[in-house]
This record gives structure tokens, sequence and C-alpha cells, in this order.
């Protein structure tokens, strides 16, 4: 099975995200991004569905986890913060 293995957390975004090596690579990426953002509670967020209000994207990255283009790739996906369920919608398994 198509493997993302996780390289490291990555502290300068917004909820949870960690550089990924893919093997294949995802879209001609070797690297992504994987973040998980959630907006419930904030003020804005009250007019937003609520399985909108959590969602995991898929970003190409470099091996040092920049995203010179944040066009979501395949596996991106609203209502869950998990990294391993995005991964797996994409076909991959995590391996840390």
């Amino acid at each position: 099975m198509p493997t993302a293995t996780h390289i490291r957390n990555l502290h300068d975004w917004i909820g949870r995200a960690a550089l990924y090596r893919m093997d294949p690579p995802l879209d001609g990426n070797e690297y992504v991004v994987v973040s998980a953002a959630d907006s419930r509670g904030r003020r804005w967020a009250s007019t937003i569905p609520e399985v909108m209000k959590t969602e995991t994207y898929i970003f190409g990255a470099d091996d040092e986890g920049n995203c010179p283009d944040l066009r979501e790739l395949p596996g991106s996906m609203k209502g869950t913060l998990s990294h391993e369920e995005a991964l797996a919608k994409a076909g991959y398994e995590v391996a840390w």
C-alpha cells in the first residue's frame, strides 16, 4: 500500500500540521503538509454548517515543509481533524 511517512510536526500553522514523505508521490509531490484546523467557537463561524467547521487539507510541499502552492490535493476533506483519515482518503497508510 502507498505510504505517508510522518517526518515532523510543524508549528507555524493554524491547527495541527505535519510534514509527510509520500511513497509513491501524491500528484507529483514527494512531500506534503497535512493541516487540520477547527473553527468551532469562532464568532464568524456561526453561519457555517457544523460539518464544515473542521477541515483537514493536504498541500504539496518541499522537504522543509514549505508550501509554494496552497492548492488542495486529493484526500483534503471537511468534517474531520484526522491526518490519518485524510491520507487514507488519498490512498495512503501513515507510517511513524
